[in-house]
């Protein structure tokens, strides 16, 4: 193990000299234009100030019909069901409806948020082509998936509604069952769709935060780079490692014959010698630690320049380096007509703050002010995201939860079926993978603090930073995979319990 005692190369010479495309820091295309017009026609959302979005406002009376349907439908059948023999009571009569309006109420919010994001100019820039992604699976396509999944199986068993027994067990004419079934599946799709698309662009907001917080973490590696560079040519380091280097040579031979030329002195050399071999040995140990650290130190420094290489493309690499802002996929041409009316798109610039950052190799630490500036940047996009999505996202979380308590109230005195086991888990399921971009955000934004090159005129930065991480907040509460984790262990262990009592009483 050698340790080289020459100074070390500029970090230019350092960054690697070619373009390395990452997934993890490069934004996706964004959203094309005809598929932006296509769902703004669907949700409402003005494409055109003169004219009217007659067909978003068509789809969103439907929703509205089917769902006024569905509520009253709903609360007379179960009113005639408590009224009869059956043990249906009033408090499942209260527990059913309130749940039924909890569904009505998030569509129809559904359809008012979405056309709200698709038409503010920040949201449709950060819709992009890209998201979190589960075992290499998109998670908008996991999330559809189990969506579609949950609604045919909640339809295909509540078929028998259809039938003209059902309504007339309660003393109700068929055709109210009818109604019931058919406006329940047609409020459960256009529900469906509006929340889809809400779910769209949080994945993809989300990611693109991410990849904001990433390139940042990136900036302040490339920051920890300059300052290693730095401690490496002060006189304390070049001193461990000529002390280094003196041990890695063996002994010169006049000190090994110097004994050998006084044997009256052989005592006293003796003593001398033990003296010098114990003081050797101690500092021996001292350059073994240092040169340690020093593998140390270099494994972690190539890890920094691997890691801030995807920071720079081959264009950006220029001399003397500056520092410039861009969007790496050029959003406002790819967005943008120049020719087109001015109210026909939402016009896209840097100014909304959701572009990525593309940094040239500088030599030069961050200063406090250009720290504090880009973290309060991404603070600000998360907090304007979190006011745009927390109340949606409180919504389903809150709905969730009560959907699978109900379920386990259920099963106290009925027994429980396959179906009813998938209509319980299958929403579970979807509970962490809905919030998983907002956790990997929030993840994200906890390391920002710990990878600030801790000098001593930053620990007041350093300190605020762990105050105040960048986080998506949900009403002031910060969601992470603990408290996700936490809330299913929940639901679990009393589902377990459950279990565990039926097994007792079979036996």
């Amino acid at each position: 193990m050698s340790v080289t005692s020459e100074a070390p190369p500029d970090l230019l010479s350092l960054l690697p000299q070619h373009e390395m495309h990452n997934g993890t820091i490069r934004l996706s295309r964004p959203l094309p234009r005809w598929l932006w017009y296509i769902i703004a026609k669907v949700v409402g959302a003005k494409t055109d100030p003169r004219a009217w979005p007659v067909l978003g406002y068509f789809l969103f009376g439907l929703t509205i019909l089917f769902g006024l349907m569905f509520i009253s439908s709903t609360i007379v059948f179960y009113y005639f069901d408590v009224q009869s023999k059956t043990k249906f009571d009033a408090l499942n009569y209260f527990i059913t409806i309130t749940l039924a309006f909890g569904f009505f109420f998030i569509g129809l919010y559904g359809n008012k948020l979405a056309r709200k994001l698709f038409s503010n100019r920040a949201f449709v820039q950060s819709l992009r082509l890209h998201s979190r992604t589960i075992l290499k699976i998109s998670a908008p396509i996991i999330l559809c998936a189990f969506s579609l999944g949950f609604l045919i199986l909640f339809e295909v068993s509540n078929d028998v509604i259809y039938t003209d027994g059902y309504c007339e067990n309660v003393s109700l004419p068929p055709w109210v069952c009818h109604v019931r079934f058919i406006s329940q599946v047609g409020f459960a799709g256009f529900a469906f769709l509006w929340n889809f698309l809400i779910a769209l662009i949080c994945f993809s907001a989300c990611r693109t935060h991410t990849i904001g917080i990433r390139t940042f973490l990136l900036e302040l590696d490339e920051d920890a780079m300059v300052y290693l560079l730095k401690e490496k040519k002060t006189p304390k380091s070049c001193h461990r490692r000529q002390k280094a280097n003196s041990f890695s040579h063996p002994a010169s031979p006049s000190d090994a014959s110097s004994t050998e030329r006084s044997p009256l002195l052989a005592g006293k050399t003796d003593i001398g010698v033990f003296r010098r071999r114990s003081r050797s040995q101690s500092e021996l140990r001292s350059v073994v630690r240092d040169v340690l650290d020093d593998e140390w130190d270099q494994a972690e420094f190539q890890r920094r320049v691997s890691s801030v290489s995807q920071l720079h493309p081959h264009r950006v690499f220029q001399y003397p380096p500056q520092f410039t802002i861009q969007d790496a996929d050029h959003t406002d041409n790819a967005f943008t007509d120049k020719n087109a009316d001015e109210a026909d798109w939402p016009h896209l610039s840097t100014a909304t703050g959701l572009t990525s950052y593309s940094a040239a190799p500088s030599n030069r630490m961050l200063t406090n002010k250009e720290i504090l500036h880009k973290f309060w940047k991404l603070q600000c996009r998360l907090m304007t995201t979190s006011l745009a999505l927390q109340r949606w996202m409180a919504c389903w979380i809150i709905l969730i939860l009560s959907w699978s308590l109900i379920y386990l109230l259920y099963w106290v005195g009925d027994e429980a079926s396959i179906k009813d086991m998938l209509k319980f888990c299958i929403p579970l399921v979807m509970l962490p993978l809905v919030c998983s971009g907002v956790t990997e955000v929030n993840g994200e934004g906890q390391r920002v603090a710990c990878a600030v090159c801790p000098t001593e005129e930053r620990l007041h930065i350093i300190n605020y930073m762990q105050k105040q991480p960048l986080s998506f907040t949900l009403y002031g509460f910060q969601l992470n995979y603990s408290s996700l984790v936490t809330a299913i262990a929940a639901v679990a262990v009393a589902f377990a319990t459950k279990i565990i009592v039926a097994s007792i009483d079979h036996h």
